[in-house]
């Protein structure tokens, strides 16, 4: 059931747990989450927009979703607003491409690897400088 719609090879979930505060009780419920960390949109390469990521997150039982597009974060505005409206807990995130000076073993070209980050400041200078920089390479491409 949790990974029907999500079928990119790498998309997979974890389990989260998250202290819930029970409204007029004063008492606390440990509770675990299934969540997908590692999802991309139309704001990279992925096929389902960040509402419908959303929306089949809600549907396939996950209580939190990560969109880690490849070197942007425009997307995660539209995720975040549908997860509040179906109440899902959204998690900051991108997938970075980090070239490497290393050659691919056969190829003998450059490898490029690809790594995820979470809960990360997209205004922090450098990294702010970085997701621009990509947008103008993506923008080029």
């Amino acid at each position: 059931m949790l990974n029907s719609l999500f079928t990119h090879p790498y998309s997979r979930y974890t389990i989260i747990q998250k202290i819930v505060h029970i409204p007029g009780s004063g008492k606390e419920r440990n509770m675990k989450l299934y969540a997908n960390l590692h999802t991309h949109s139309t704001h990279s390469d992925g096929g389902f927009s960040p509402r419908r990521l959303a929306q089949a997150a809600k549907e396939e039982g996950y209580g939190a979703i990560a969109v880690t597009d490849h070197d942007t974060v425009t997307g995660y505005p539209e995720l975040k607003a549908e997860c509040e409206k179906l109440g899902l807990e959204t998690i900051f995130g991108a997938e970075f491409s980090s070239p490497s000076t290393m050659l691919a073993e056969n190829s003998g070209q450059a490898a490029t690897f690809h790594i995820v980050g979470y809960h990360f400041d997209p205004e922090y200078p450098p990294m702010k400088q970085y997701l621009e920089d990509m947008s103008i390479r993506e923008t080029d491409q």
